[in-house]
């Protein structure tokens, strides 16, 4: 199976000049003045030296440089550089640093105008904004520094538990742009590859209470900056790989967010493909997939908040894929805190389209619940395998099936629209499991899943209808003492990986 090179469509996009300290270029000028003291060109390669104050202007003035060429590599000495906002469209482009810890970027310190950007466009301001483009972001760490990422508190998002409040900024975005009042577009094309990268939340008053802290940052994004909901039809079409990354006191790791045909690859089967995220909301997020195969593999997860693997479809989006959407979630290895879920999967086909929307393998993953009341591993919907995962430690449960509700009456008693059903949950290690309930809980809303225990210790709580259990103990769950915490290395980064990290390059790699 192999990673298609994207083809680029234009479109037309909304300027924000009002954003940008230099206005971009037109694409296919052939002729852009840049400060030659700071901006070296040669042939298709740019060079940007650091001025050690603010560096917008000749970071932007090269990426308008790189839009007039076939494809261009656009390299960043090792320093420390500072910018405001930048955006790049239609381009094919190598943004290459010296090296994780090397090269830096930081935001200004004394924040980035985010009202400005959040009065013309939806979603959290980007710091880098690749639009319709190919392009390939290596060696580099975003700081998000100063006394906050925006210079004042907007109200782009409204509370909703999960920090979604003011100051929000994302690192890097492989985006559409989609103003509030405009028309929706047929559809972006993008490609975006990550490795070598570190995101770093540096925000002064940033705290392990995800659910109140006001600070959030996303490192690598893609999706439409607006409301999802806007454009149900509207798609991302590519290909996203992150790979041999860093990501640190994030609200969201990587959100990876409405696409169509498209492959997605987090981490690798090899040791130096793996990322790593510690102290952060969301590992990964992704939502709203249609026809598309999505892979979570290898990675290292340490002290997750909200969820270390998310993956869901919401309600509302139109699919029309014929077959569901193929999710890997494996090998990974999860620490999983607070309030905390270790990985999740939320299929809403059965009910929005009357057909599951993925076709889920959650396998070989280990997981370590500290002192949370959550699960190991969720699963709401149809058509899922659950197996060969290790889980341990404290928690409400280490595998849970549910129904999915959407109403609720008016004493507030929830009312499930359907039932969770067609689970294969087998072979599971969840030895060392100190669960509130059980080991597997299946609630009163799910039907037909099929459970067989890896031994007949592993305890169960069965309130579902026809679910089939084999191997398994239906008893109240005996207190255990939690496994010691698992530590985990950083992946390596290797430099025969930059090859592959120049724009075109066709990705190979097995299920």
């Amino acid at each position: 199976m192999r990673l298609r090179k994207g083809v680029f469509v234009s479109v037309v996009l909304m300027m924000l000049a009002s954003l940008l300290l230099v206005a971009p270029a037109a694409s296919g000028d052939s002729h852009i003045d840049c400060d030659d003291a700071y901006v070296k060109v040669h042939g298709p390669w740019i060079k940007v030296l650091p001025t050690g104050v603010d560096d917008t202007q000749n970071l932007q003035c090269a990426f308008d440089l790189a839009g007039t060429m076939p494809w261009a590599k656009v390299k960043l000495i090792a320093g420390d550089y500072y910018t405001g906002f930048l955006e790049a469209e239609d381009v094919t482009l190598l943004l290459h640093g010296a090296g994780m810890g090397k090269t830096t970027v930081y935001t200004l310190p004394a924040g980035l105008d985010c009202a400005a950007w959040a009065a013309l466009s939806g979603g959290p301001p980007n710091l880098l904004t690749f639009v319709s483009s190919d392009v390939a972001v290596v060696g580099i760490t975003f700081g998000i520094g100063g006394d906050a990422p925006c210079a004042t508190p907007w109200d782009g998002f409204e509370d909703n538990g999960f920090g979604f409040e003011e100051r929000s900024i994302v690192a890097i975005a492989a985006a559409e742009r989609l103003r509030l009042d405009e028309a929706c577009p047929a559809g972006v094309d993008h490609s975006l590859r990550v490795f070598d990268v570190a995101v770093v939340s540096e925000f002064p008053d940033f705290t392990a209470d995800f659910s109140v802290y006001k600070n959030y940052l996303a490192g690598v994004f893609v999706g439409r900056l607006a409301d999802p909901f806007m454009c149900p039809d509207t798609w991302l079409h590519g290909d996203v790989v992150v790979m041999g990354s860093h990501f640190s006191g994030n609200g969201v790791s990587l959100s990876l967010n409405i696409t169509e045909d498209s492959k997605v690859l987090v981490g690798g089967n090899k040791p130096w493909m793996a990322n790593t995220f510690d102290d952060v909301g969301f590992g990964v997020r992704m939502s709203n997939h249609n026809n598309s195969d999505l892979r979570i593999k290898g990675n290292h997860i340490n002290d997750a908040h909200w969820w270390g693997i998310f993956v869901i479809s919401d309600e509302g989006i139109e699919i029309s894929g014929d077959e569901p959407s193929k999710v890997l979630i494996a090998k990974n290895r999860i620490r999983a805190i607070d309030n905390a879920d270790g990985i999740g999967v939320i299929d809403l086909g059965p009910e929005t389209v009357q057909k599951p929307i993925f076709d889920t393998r959650i396998m070989y993953n280990t997981i370590e619940m500290v002192q949370t009341d959550f699960n190991g591993i969720v699963g709401l919907g149809t058509d899922g395998l659950i197996k060969g995962n290790r889980i341990f430690g404290e928690s409400f449960s280490g595998i849970l099936l549910d129904g999915i509700s959407f109403d609720y009456d008016e004493d507030g008693i929830p009312d499930f629209e359907y039932t969770s059903q067609g689970w294969h949950i087998v072979k599971n290690n969840l030895k060392g499991m100190e669960p509130y309930f059980a080991d597997i809980f299946l609630t009163p809303w799910t039907e037909k899943n099929y459970v067989k225990c890896m031994c007949r210790h592993d305890t169960v709580i069965d309130f579902g209808v026809d679910n089939v259990l084999r191997n398994c103990t239906l008893i109240d769950p005996p207190p255990e003492e939690p496994e010691a915490a698992l530590q985990f290395a950083p992946a390596e980064a290797t430099p025969a990986f930059e090859r592959a990290m120049k724009p075109g390059y066709v990705w190979t790699f097995e299920r």
